[in-house]
């Protein structure tokens, strides 16, 4: 720990402010543990006033940063210090839900030491940026990207080893039941705690796990035979090291079929309902590419096996209990008679469920070549107007809905084909969807993707036309 004597005051000339600047900011610093100014890791910087020109009154900055973050409305601010600290605060929450309002204002006689709480030191350092930028264009009167700016600031946070929904998660649980928390850079890990009862770990695995154990859950084949063995039923299948290989096995037990690299999780890489030898053809250059981390690899091996019908869920257990479920489910967007499925798509990726935060409901969704596939299996194209659809329609145009892969949430998603015959349906929506709008005649499937069902919170946003849920 350093003391305060260790950070010499900023001097009196501009440092690093423009000639148009009306503050100036100096001597970062970052802690990663308590420190003489906070009790948590944290940034530290000197804010002072340039005097040419003078800034505007706290209300005026407080006025404009109000519409962004409700929040701070009718908050009391005795002057610039603590109304930048507690923008900063705000900013690189992130939408995260992680409490980051501690902060400390120290006045000295030339600038202001501010100490924000931070859990990443360079998005914090750009979270300070941003705020500075953002005053700066309030003072001028000019416009500000902020939407622009926080989605690079999204992006910087969700690079960082706390970027990840799981880490993410533990971190806000660990922060409610005053944990301290640490990243380990040189060991990749993450420090809940301090001494003799201090965890670490990288996302849900613990050094009080058995490495053994986790490295088998990897292992789709090892995994099956052990279920198989304990009597719980399975798919047939095999695994395949090319796709000559593949196509055999799925020749041997009948397609449909789900092509998965061999060893992996989350769901990256998988294709499931393959229909065919083409369809398969695709599946296994995904298949290899997801399960090697790069490119398609002949070599590496998959796994080929009867695809089941039904509703999807990921289950979590901790300590041996069940404690949340992540339902994995298609968005599709529904036609309005006007609008191509292209802006379709880009209309609801600027709905505000789909933020693409660590803790969004729903993320982005992707327009790649395994999309589209899905997207022309019902006889549209990206620039294809589909017609209005019902509110409470049951059938998708073009033939039966159809589901995308399993996968992880920023990966490509490829087709799926989920029947559910009912009297006087050709098709109806996966029994999943009760409660909730159904898709018109209109309406086109896209793909799939993962929402967070807990039971600890029913906040979520429901009732969207178009789902690729949250991250697991």
């Amino acid at each position: 720990m350093h003391g305060d004597e260790d950070l010499p005051e900023a001097p009196l000339a501009r440092l690093n402010a423009r000639p148009t600047d009306a503050f100036d900011i100096a001597i970062v610093r970052h802690y990663e543990g308590p420190n003489p100014y906070l009790d948590r890791e944290a940034l530290v910087f000197d804010l002072s006033l340039t005097g040419s020109p003078p800034p505007l009154p706290v209300e005026r900055y407080l006025a404009e940063v109000a519409r962004a973050y409700p929040r701070l409305a009718g908050g009391a601010f005795v002057d610039h210090a603590h109304l930048f600290a507690r923008l900063v605060g705000e900013v690189a929450r992130l939408d995260t839900g992680l409490n980051l309002e501690r902060y400390s204002v120290h006045p000295r006689e030339r600038a202001d030491r501010i100490a924000v709480q931070a859990i990443h030191r360079r998005t914090q350092h750009r979270a300070v940026y941003l705020v500075w930028d953002w005053l700066e264009a309030i003072t001028q009167g000019e416009p500000f990207d902020r939407h622009g700016q926080m989605a690079e600031l999204q992006r910087t946070f969700q690079r960082s080893p706390f970027g990840g929904p799981t880490t993410l998660a533990l971190l806000r649980a660990a922060d409610q039941r005053g944990i301290p928390t640490f990243h380990l850079g040189d060991e990749g890990l993450v420090q809940y705690g301090y001494g003799r009862r201090q965890v670490r770990g990288a996302s849900t695995t613990f050094s009080t796990d058995s490495q053994l154990d986790s490295d088998f859950t990897t292992r789709k084949d090892d995994c099956k035979a052990f279920l198989h063995r304990l009597g719980l039923p399975v798919p047939r299948g095999d695994v395949a090291t090319s796709e000559d290989e593949a196509l055999d096995v799925a020749e041997e037990i009948g397609y449909p079929v789900a092509v998965k690299p061999l060893a992996g999780h989350k769901g990256i890489g998988v294709t499931a309902n393959v229909q065919g030898p083409d369809e398969l053809r695709s599946a296994f250059a995904r298949a290899s590419g997801g399960g090697g981390g790069g490119g398609v690899d002949e070599a590496a091996p998959i796994i080929v096996e009867t695809s089941l019908q039904g509703t999807d869920f990921r289950l979590l257990c901790v300590n041996g209990r069940f404690v949340a479920a992540v339902e994995r489910r298609p968005p599709w967007v529904e036609g309005d008679g006007s609008s191509t499925v292209d802006a379709l798509i880009e209309r609801e990726n600027a709905s505000p469920g789909r933020l693409d935060t660590p803790t969004s409901p729903m993320a982005k969704i992707i327009r790649d070549e395994a999309m589209e596939a899905c997207v022309a299996q019902q006889g549209f194209e990206l620039g294809s107007v589909p017609p209005a659809g019902r509110p409470d329609g049951l059938a998708a145009q073009g033939g039966e809905p159809v589901r995308g892969r399993g996968q992880h949430r920023r990966d490509a998603l490829g087709p799926r084909r989920q029947r559910r015959p009912g009297p006087g349906r050709g098709a109806s929506v996966p029994p999943h969807l009760h409660g909730h709008r159904r898709r018109g005649r209109g309406s086109v499937p896209l793909l799939e993707g993962r929402r967070v069902r807990d039971h600890r919170d029913q906040r979520r946003p429901r009732g969207l036309h178009a789902r690729q849920p949250g991250k697991g």
